[in-house]
């Protein structure tokens, strides 16, 4: 595939976009520039890399060891590209996002054409039609692909179910239940391996090298031996978000974006967005709470857990013991929405006809008993509303009002209607994931690509040799998006960055 030095027609960027990325070059002008050539050593007559200060060049280093970067690994290597090395902040296969994720992967319905249009329609109406068209596409057309892929490398998945009310296919990593990621990531981890991919461990990047022309030529990275510069071919940022900065989640979602509740892993402090922003990259689709931030309902006790699939399902109710969302839009409009309630504390009720009749609905209620965090349970709503801290009158109205509004699938004639999946609260027991609070567990911003996920200066002139997979990734989601979406996003964007690499 030839290597332009201009994006495609379909990306786009923005004035925020643009001011975003401005504000944060000038912060970091003071900070040390992007290592020169000087640095390392000039290129071979072939174009490899020669070597590196350490005595040793390599064809691609992926800087991230989370699931976009071992699969890119694990790709790279199966396609003959002979020298990778990941480079990761913790210890390989830690350090991520993807170990404590929920685990589910997404598909189309049927795999044809029409099954991948309807999964684009389905991330674009969670998006409000404001995700990247080209990545969207990348990611749906080449999910179930990634999925089969998956299992080839001896992963393994749950049965399929439909994540209702949207055109996609749903899997879990094995057993379920929240439980299967550290597994499928021990396993790729092996895979990649086992084909002879090498890794530095506890290592910081610091900073991209670049040669004469302007071409990334390696990174430089921070151990406990010193600093190190590594030569690469091309280099391959996967280093996840930016949730646990502080000075980038101000910038990012305003004067109180540090006081968000990191929910996934506290490493990830944007530093592959900073060493792109230095070498002349730009920040991406980073306007505010909620555009640019993954907000979900979580137990205070367990940030990392979340009734994803299952939250559409239940009635979701503030410290007063009323409703204050859709709940019909999923998960993630359900923290957004808790976000701005008092005090923050909501419960998401439900009853034990939609336990035995929705297969999530167990799903998610088995993963918070695996994990030990309680339920509430009671044979009354009022006995309910005892327990979740709420005035039993109240509830009882929100209840009985919502019942007699919904059809089983919505409501008509609410202050805020339910649109989908608004089942009646009326089969004892009953039960509530509470308390629960919102927390921050991804990123909708991240680094402006094109559409083969390459890196891109403001203008839309590539930045050569330079690659973004998974979360860094900025734009392909926007406002909300479907669970399970990311961890496909992490493997459909490293197995084609991997291709891109190996017909280079």
């Amino acid at each position: 595939m030839g290597m332009s030095t201009k994006a495609s027609s379909e990306a786009t960027f923005t004035r925020r976009g643009i001011l975003a990325a401005g504000a944060a070059l000038a912060g970091v002008a003071a900070s040390a520039g992007v290592a020169s050539a000087a640095e390392a050593t000039s290129s071979a007559k072939d174009g490899a890399a020669s070597a590196a200060t350490d005595g040793k060049a390599y064809d691609a280093v992926i800087v991230g060891s989370g699931l976009s970067g071992v699969s890119t690994g694990v790709r790279l290597l199966e396609q003959g590209v002979g020298r990778v090395l990941i480079v990761t902040k913790a210890d390989f296969g830690a350090g991520c996002n993807s170990r404590v994720a929920g685990g589910q992967f997404l598909f189309p319905m049927e795999d044809t054409d029409a099954g991948v249009q309807a999964m684009v329609d389905s991330f674009n109406k969670k998006s409000k039609g404001k995700g990247r068209a080209d990545l969207t596409q990348l990611v749906c057309a080449n999910s179930k692909a990634a999925n089969d892929w998956l299992v080839s490398h001896g992963c393994s998945f749950t049965d399929p179910n439909q994540v209702k009310p949207y055109d996609v296919l749903a899997v879990s990593a094995a057993p379920g239940g929240g439980k299967g990621m550290p597994a499928l990531m021990d396993q790729m981890c092996s895979e990649y391996q086992n084909a002879g991919g090498e890794v530095l461990a506890n290592a910081k990047l610091l900073d991209l090298v670049m040669d004469e022309s302007g071409a990334v030529s390696g990174v430089k990275v921070r151990t406990a031996d010193g600093v190190r510069t590594i030569a690469a071919r091309h280099v391959v940022i996967a280093t996840g978000g930016y949730l646990a900065n502080k000075a980038i989640m101000e910038i990012a979602c305003g004067a109180d974006g540090d006081e968000i509740m990191v929910r996934g892993d506290k490493t990830l402090t944007g530093d592959g967005l900073l060493a792109v922003e230095r070498a002349g990259g730009m920040r991406y689709c980073m306007g505010g709470i909620e555009q640019s931030l993954h907000i979900a309902p979580v137990p205070p006790d367990m940030p990392a857990l979340c009734p994803f699939a299952s939250a559409m399902y239940t009635v979701v109710v503030n410290a007063a013991g009323e409703r204050f969302v859709d709940e019909g839009l999923g998960y993630v409009a359900i923290g957004k929405g808790a976000y701005n309630q008092p005090g923050q504390t909501h419960a998401m009720i439900f009853d034990a006809a939609t336990v035995n009749e929705v297969k999530v609905m167990k799903d998610d209620l088995d993963k918070f008993n695996n994990f030990g965090i309680p339920v509430a349970q009671a044979d009354t709503i009022e006995d309910l509303a005892a327990q979740i801290n709420v005035d039993p009158a109240t509830l009882a109205k929100t209840i009985d009002d919502f019942n007699a509004a919904t059809d089983g699938e919505k409501t008509t004639g609410l202050a805020i209607e339910k649109t989908a999946c608004a089942r009646p609260v009326s089969t004892a027991p009953f039960y509530a994931f509470y308390p629960m609070v919102p927390g921050g567990t991804q990123c909708f911003g991240g680094l402006y690509t094109d559409g083969d996920c390459r890196a891109l200066e403001a203008d839309g002139t590539v930045i050569a040799n330079l690659f973004v997979v998974g979360e860094a990734i900025g734009g392909l989601f926007a406002y909300d998006y479907i669970g399970g979406g990311s961890l496909t996003r992490c493997v459909t964007s490293g197995m084609h960055v991997a291709d891109v690499i190996a017909q280079a």
